[in-house]
């Protein structure tokens, strides 16, 4: 078998191939005794977080972080993470370890032999898809003492007691993520939640906030100078407005932001098309801002007064920075309401029907960022 995805391809095996029989061997195997909670706060020295996904879903997961920090003073947390979403937390100070999750059986491994030695007491499985993969990869890493966390999936839950031995009963759809997982947090712990001490947090390094004032500087935006975000990438097309759609967008607004700078985010594959979507438009008032560092672009939305995007990681980096935004979703997305944006203003538009969101009317989303401007300078 090539090594590339070898646990990942196992775990579909068990998912798929009699399931029952391969379960059942595996609970003899790994022996997860049931814990019950709260879970001891004393008996808590070290804690496991898996967020090896996307960008957007580490930065929402920061809330449960800080929590974890404030309740629990002087354990040592540590993060696995993804290539695309280590950034948001290489400043982070609140943790020790910060572990890369590649999906190589080499690159699996080598995680292996990095992480075991530091013995966890619970590891809290953030990832919500591909749970059998994730719950190997828990015992794998925690063995079989650990506690080992996850959202209870009411349907699966006899087969998922083979890896998690603390299933958190929550309502999928009905909390922002940041929500969630705060919420999973404190019924482990016992503590009682509440929402208005929750930090979603990106801590820059010195050189991003140089990045993004040389930028501004540089088309004479002036700090303390409102200015607005506009972002046009989401990495799936049906996030995505098409060029004519945004063009449309800009133009019907530009009497509402007559004297406010716009400044477009593209990753580095759309910036021909957000030079197609501001042809012809005054060059003294949309700028395109393009960084291969994620944190760079939260420089700039750092400094911004609102920001408008599809779903997608910029709508939680707005939330970080308390920024009031205006998101566009597709029901294409399954939990629409968990990406929310967080303990900020916000206006928020889904299209019709289960369609992309270039199906939500023009002068819906036009009529959204007006008023979302309006609340922001009333």
């Amino acid at each position: 078998m090539p090594k590339e995805h070898f646990f990942r391809r196992f775990s579909r095996s068990v998912e798929s191939v009699n399931r029952k029989i391969t379960y059942a061997l595996l609970r003899l195997f790994l022996r997860n005794v049931p814990h019950t909670v709260p879970l001891n706060n004393e008996k808590i020295k070290r804690i496991l977080l898996f967020r090896y996904d996307a960008i957007g879903d580490m930065v929402v997961t920061t809330a449960a972080m800080d929590l974890l920090h404030k309740n629990m003073p002087g354990i040592e947390i540590d993060v696995i993470c993804s290539e695309y979403n280590c950034h948001i937390v290489r400043h982070n100070p609140q943790f020790k370890n910060i572990f890369i999750h590649k999906k190589t059986l080499t690159d699996i491994i080598a995680l292996i032999r990095q992480v075991r030695k530091h013995k966890y007491d619970a590891v809290f499985c953030f990832v919500l898809f591909k749970t059998t993969y994730a719950g190997l990869l828990a015992n794998v890493l925690a063995g079989r003492n650990a506690s080992k966390i996850t959202i209870l999936f009411e349907a699966r839950k006899a087969l998922y007691d083979v890896f998690f031995n603390v299933h958190i009963p929550l309502q999928r759809d009905k909390y922002t993520m940041a929500e969630l997982q705060a919420r999973m947090v404190c019924d482990v712990f016992g503590w009682h939640y509440i929402a208005d001490t929750l930090t979603i947090s990106i801590p820059l390094g010195e050189s991003n906030i140089n990045n993004a004032n040389i930028f501004l500087e540089a088309h004479q935006i002036p700090l303390h100078s409102p200015f607005i975000v506009y972002n046009i990438s989401a990495g799936r097309e049906y996030r995505e407005f098409s060029i004519e759609k945004s063009r449309e967008i800009l133009v019907q607004t530009a009497e509402t932001f007559s004297s406010v700078p716009i400044v477009i985010i593209a990753i580095e594959k759309d910036v021909p098309k957000a030079e197609k979507i501001l042809h012809g438009l005054p060059h003294d008032k949309y700028y395109i801002f393009n960084s291969n560092d994620i944190l760079d672009i939260c420089a700039v939305v750092s400094r911004s007064a609102m920001v408008i995007s599809p779903d997608t990681s910029l709508v939680h980096i707005a939330s970080a920075y308390k920024k009031p935004t205006v998101a566009f979703y597709s029901e294409m997305t399954t939990y629409i309401y968990e990406w929310m944006p967080f303990n900020v203003p916000f206006r928020f538009l889904v299209a019709p029907d289960k369609l992309e969101i270039e199906h939500i009317p023009t002068t819906d989303c036009v009529e959204a960022i007006q008023a979302m401007w309006g609340e922001v300078n009333s």
